[in-house]
């Protein structure tokens, strides 16, 4: 109803009034009263409908903001969730790697699965030791910085050379570094492959060194035969071979000299078609007794 029709029967009702009919007046005056009523009360049922409606949508925006609230808590908190797996994925990647720098890669495999290393007996491998006697000797006499950075830059050109020939780093310890092949996958030319490697670490060093007055000749001994390999420790651990091969490449060590390369006669066996001119010679070593060994020259191996 608009109010345009209450007004209507108001004015008719003062008309007829003026007019003096009054019957007809009362009639329309009780209508616009009837009207007045219906009106104001469709008025106040609308009023109502609106508050209502307002509060109702009050209470949505309420919801909304609460929503929004808790949209925003949870983008936080799977922002945060999500720098933390980042954060282990990143830690994940640097253990792994810190392992792959420690182990050999089916070792560090192994380690991560089982949280440990079993001992294995490794039939087929050949060790090989170098070192620089001299060096050694100066870093008796002084604390040398210089010559230990230089030491650790040559140890990783070793590093580099042996691994892309199949090779494992052992150790280092004093002036001598440690490496084998034949493990912890066994490899068919394990001698060829690392005897190929130490003759281009010498080369290597050679080079490197061609105009320093300090002596960096290398002693090299190489034996084959059979190793123990294991995890040594548990929070400091490395990859470490014990055995009478180790035993007997250190004794061939200690009485070989530098600029050659000496092998014990079971390498020399599997390597003999590589080697031009070898020295033969037959030696009592200490712990060992009588060994036949060969020694060459780097520029002897074909």
């Amino acid at each position: 109803m608009k109010r345009e029709e209450v007004e209507k029967e108001k004015l008719l009702s003062e008309k007829f009034f003026s007019n003096g009919d009054f019957e007809k007046a009362y009639g329309h005056f009780n209508e616009y009263l009837r009207l007045k009523e219906v009106y104001f009360a469709a008025q106040m049922e609308s009023e109502e409908r609106k508050l209502k409606l307002k509060q109702e949508v009050e209470g949505i925006e309420h919801e909304l903001e609460i929503i929004r609230n808790e949209a925003e808590i949870m983008k936080t908190e799977n922002e945060r969730l999500e720098r933390a797996k980042n954060s282990l994925e990143e830690e994940k990647l640097k253990s792994d790697s810190l392992l792959l720098s420690i182990l050999p890669p089916s070792v560090a495999r192994e380690m991560k699965e089982n949280g440990k290393v079993s001992a294995r007996l490794y039939d087929n491998v050949t060790v090989c030791i170098i070192g620089f006697p001299c060096i050694k000797k100066l870093l008796r006499m002084e604390i040398n910085l210089e010559t230990l950075e230089e030491l650790s830059k040559i140890y990783t050109f070793f590093d580099e050379t042996f691994e892309k020939m199949n090779c494992e780093k052992i150790k280092t310890f004093e002036e001598k570094y440690l490496a084998v092949c034949g493990l912890p996958v066994a490899f068919e030319n394990h001698a060829e492959n690392i005897i190929a490697a130490t003759v281009e670490n010498a080369r290597l060093v050679k080079e490197i060194k061609k105009n320093n007055s300090d002596d960096w000749s290398l002693k090299v001994s190489v034996h084959s035969g059979c190793v123990i390999g294991g995890v040594v420790g548990e929070k400091k651990f490395l990859f470490d071979i014990f055995g009478d091969t180790i035993n007997t490449a250190s004794r061939i060590y200690d009485r070989s000299e530098a600029g050659k390369i000496y092998v014990s006669a079971d390498t020399y066996d599997l390597v003999k078609d590589k080697i031009k001119n070898a020295e033969r010679s037959v030696v009592n070593l200490k712990g060992v007794g009588k060994t036949e060994m060969y020694a060459f020259d780097y520029s002897a191996w074909i």
